[in-house]
């Protein structure tokens, strides 16, 4: 059994190492997400209050989770026109970065992210 815990931000990371996390997963937005589809959310991980603050952030996480997996959702149910697309190459940016896997839940976004070869990372959600 492995406990996964959530993550708001890299501050997290060493009380929940200590508290027996074995993974983690974290919503991250888009850099140009909101001025593009205002308050839709990218994830089901309130941007706001759960959701990491941006990708100098995240890069902080993978740094200090001592090399367990961290997990991103990019799992609204549904996307607005367009959204896919930019879900899909930020998906694979997330991967090169580190992301251990992504966490989706729309179709759309599962089909286009196997298109990119990117089946094995993928966590339905």
């Amino acid at each position: 059994m492995n406990i996964l815990a959530p993550l708001r931000g890299s501050t997290e990371v060493a009380a929940l190492l200590e508290a027996g996390a074995d993974e983690f997963f974290c919503g991250v937005t888009p850099p140009g997400w909101e001025a593009r589809f205002g308050g839709t959310w990218a994830n089901r991980r309130a941007p706001l209050s759960a959701g990491v603050a941006d990708l100098a952030d995240f890069e902080r996480i993978l740094a200090s989770t001592a090399g367990r997996p961290v997990f991103v959702t990019l799992n609204a149910p549904y996307y607005p026109g367009g959204a896919v697309e930019m879900l899909a190459g930020f998906g694979a940016q997330l991967l090169e970065m580190g992301a251990a896997g992504l966490i989706v839940a729309d179709t759309e976004l599962l089909l286009a992210l196997v298109s990119a070869g990117h089946a094995a990372s993928i966590h339905v959600s």
